[in-house]
């Protein structure tokens, strides 16, 4: 074979028709020139993978010009990459709309999840937290120097009012609410 027809074979642009990801190393079946459909084993980058859907475009590259040893090298989905980031900023995405985007400034957007799980022995908040909707907490919340809580709050059915006074669950206000020390019940609180 002359050597201008292996380069010219080197690399092909495909697309996808179906992705194997069962293997250590995914097996795609890739519809390449004038319908020539091979399935090929796609190589990803280190710590990153992805599951890309039918109908992605990507490279296929035949090493030494052989077609019998073609690998598939990059695949992208330009109906679902998200456009218009800032130079420098990097975004994982799904079809369904997810982004993790890395953005300048230093800044991290988790986007279009409907929830985010973190499974961990131990989780580090090194920095303020601000949460802007409800916070559920099923185990305890504990303070090395104190709990500070701005507004009212609500513990175990009783209501600390943004004043500081605590109305008991079955309603009763500790407000002016006096018990005499010496055991004969509770007075009313001085005028």
């Amino acid at each position: 074979m002359r050597v201008p027809d292996l380069i010219r074979r080197l690399a092909s642009a495909g697309r996808l028709l179906r992705v194997d990801d069962s293997p250590q190393v995914q097996v795609v079946q890739v519809e390449l020139l004038a319908g020539e459909v091979r399935n090929l084993q796609r190589l990803q980058d280190y710590g990153i993978t992805s599951v890309p859907l039918p109908g992605a475009e990507g490279v296929a590259v035949s090493l030494n010009g052989q077609r019998g040893r073609t690998v598939m090298l990059k695949v992208d989905d330009r109906r679902y990459r998200p456009v218009d980031l800032e130079p420098g900023d990097t975004c994982l995405y799904t079809h369904e709309g997810t982004v993790v985007h890395l953005q300048k400034g230093q800044r991290v957007l988790v986007e279009g999840a409907t929830q985010v799980t973190v499974k961990s022995a131990g989780i580090v908040l090194d920095g303020p937290v601000q949460c802007t909707q409800t916070l559920n907490v099923a185990g305890l919340i504990t303070g090395q120097a104190g709990l500070t809580i701005t507004g009212a709050a609500q513990i175990n059915g009783a209501t600390l009012s943004e004043a500081g006074n605590l109305t008991t669950a079955a309603g009763t206000s500790v407000d002016g609410h006096l018990h005499n020390e010496s055991g004969g019940g509770t007075t009313s609180a001085p005028i």
